[in-house]
């Protein structure tokens, strides 16, 4: 990487993908904004710019299952299933009907109408309370530019030709993107927009690229070509790295991998906790080369199941019932004692994450673990819960 005349920055953001990535900017501006033309129309205009916005569904579903079997042949099954609650909100009815309503009444063309219930809905879900379903709100201007490039006969761009090694950079990453991207030449991502949740987060640590989200202005403060290092361990972006900084981190890439080379000498090893508790890890797949890597791990099955809490399974041991736990806590490494604490016996993870958190729970002893446990049940807010299991293991939980 040429740094050379280029002013050295360093971005902090919040990772979601552990690594460390060294390469380009590849700069992808979705913020940019469509020239949308907005004119008024009289009624007699309104049957036929509704039948303008019913062939662009047609057209913006067809795109939107093109991108589904993309995204379902290259990650997997499960992260291709985005598109069908998109698919469902472009069919939805109320949708529509607020479209025509604001065209008719209105009396504004059809992609003006679309631009402005998408900006309604959009406000709406940001508002939400539940920061899953505030995610959800990429999804709706995602199907709104999508409507609206149909309707100016806008082809589906494609981002296939990245140069090897690129690092994404964008304001947010669309599921509508990543089904054109071309992810073997991807070694990062940045984002300016989502959460753990969001589409790229969940697809960056289901290919194992390490990745960042929450970097304000990330498109705008980073240039194409930008030689950049993304540190998806501390959750910060070097940008035009001096030789010093870049000679760190070819050390710092290296003790990485020899420590993800170390983790492989547990592979034969029983799941176990180091007073003998035995703990089943299962992985969870969605594709087939999900299934080889769980085979490639020793996972001990296959699962796929949601967090529970710790009545759930308190309730569940009571009835002679297993708890496997999936999600976000069971993939880190972070939260394996406290969860071993509440008393789950068993994980299910992505296929990647399987030996970090083998590892957590061949040196956590049963007794240590409910003593943190009962620590935690005591707390009232998420910061002194995390500090508590930060404390307890040496890992601050993400």
């Amino acid at each position: 990487m040429n740094a050379s005349a280029k002013p050295s920055v360093m971005l902090k953001g919040v990772s979601v993908s552990q690594g460390i990535a060294q390469g380009a900017a590849w700069v992808l501006d979705e913020k940019a904004p469509l020239t949308i033309p907005r004119r008024t129309i009289v009624e007699a205009e309104v049957a036929a710019e509704m039948a303008r916005f019913d062939a662009a569904l047609d057209e913006a579903e067809s795109c939107l299952r093109g991108a589904q079997k993309e995204i379902e042949r290259k990650v997997g099954a499960d992260e291709a299933r985005i598109f069908e609650a998109q698919i469902l909100l472009l069919r939805d009815p109320g949708f529509a009907k607020q479209v025509a309503d604001c065209c008719s009444t209105g009396k504004i063309n059809v992609e003006a109408a679309v631009a402005d219930t998408v900006e309604k809905l959009s406000a709406r879900f940001a508002a939400l309370g539940n920061a899953i379903l505030r995610e959800r709100t990429a999804d709706v201007r995602d199907v709104g530019r999508r409507i609206v490039e149909r309707l100016l006969t806008h082809q589906c761009q494609r981002c296939s030709d990245l140069p090897q090694g690129s690092i994404v950079v964008t304001n947010e990453l669309f599921p509508s993107t990543t089904a054109r991207m071309n992810f073997q030449a991807v070694s990062g991502v940045i984002t300016e927009r989502g959460g753990r949740t969001s589409h790229a987060s969940i697809l960056t640590r289901s290919l194992g690229i390490p990745g960042l989200i929450g970097i304000k202005d990330a498109a705008q403060r980073i240039r194409n070509g930008d030689a950049l290092i993304v540190d998806g361990l501390a959750g910060m972006v070097h940008v035009n790295p001096s030789p010093e900084v870049r000679r760190e981190y070819d050390r710092l890439q290296a003790d990485f991998t020899a420590h993800r080379n170390s983790l492989q000498q547990l592979l034969d090893g029983p799941t176990a906790t180091a007073d003998g508790v035995a703990v089943k890890l299962s992985a969870n797949i969605g594709k087939i080369a999900d299934a080889a890597a769980a085979a490639l791990f020793r996972a001990d099955g296959v699962g796929l199941y949601r967090t529970a809490i710790k009545a759930v399974v308190d309730a569940a041991r009571a009835a002679g019932k297993e708890i496997s736990i999936c999600g976000e806590m069971a993939g880190n490494a972070a939260y394996t004692e406290l969860l071993l604490g509440l008393g789950v016996r068993s994980f299910s993870t992505t296929p990647g994450e399987i030996l970090e958190v083998k590892k957590a729970i061949r040196s956590v002893r049963i007794s240590t673990a409910e003593e943190l446990a009962e620590q935690v049940l005591n707390l009232r807010t998420v910061q002194e819960i995390k500090a508590c299991v930060s404390s307890g293991t040496g890992v601050s939980p993400v």
